[in-house]
């Protein structure tokens, strides 16, 4: 049930986010799925589930293809280790956990982009580290919301 929900986040994020969008900055969702993929399944689910995120994200986006095929698992199993650490129970230590993770992912992908050739300009690696960060820990707690009641129907591990 959580792949149909990953493949639903694949195509708000390609299809209707233009409509959310905020001074061309949109959230990232699915980062957020990859998020909640990491605080919700045992690891080998969550992997197997960030694989699937990158794998669409790459398929859909612009960029080296298979960027985020690589980095999305291991952003998954930094997540389930991070999350062991940390409580997550109030929504503001999540948004917080989910807008440092997705500027280290923002970030890492620039650098990745530079290392191979693709010029960033420094005001948009700026805005979209940074902002789009935000914006994608702003929606974290309404996606995941979507997620408990239609899609999660097990104990949760935050």
């Amino acid at each position: 049930m959580f792949f149909l929900f990953i493949i639903l986040c694949a195509i708000i994020q390609v299809s209707l986010s233009d409509s959310i969008q905020f001074f061309w900055i949109k959230p990232d969702l699915l980062f957020i799925a990859l998020v909640i993929a990491g605080i919700t399944f045992k690891a080998r689910a969550a992997v197997t589930f960030g694989i699937v995120c990158g794998i669409l994200k790459d398929a859909f986006g612009i960029g080296v293809f298979g960027m985020n095929s690589v980095l999305f698992p291991l952003w998954s199993v930094a997540i389930i280790t991070l999350t062991r650490r940390i409580s997550l129970e109030y929504n503001i230590y999540a948004v917080i956990f989910v807008a440092l993770f997705a500027c280290v992912n923002a970030i890492t992908t620039r650098v990745l982009f530079a290392f191979f050739g693709m010029p960033v300009p420094v005001w948009a690696f700026l805005r979209i580290a940074f902002f789009e960060s935000l914006y994608t820990a702003l929606f974290f707690p309404v996606v995941l919301k979507v997620a408990k009641d239609f899609v999660i129907r097990k104990k949760y591990a935050f």
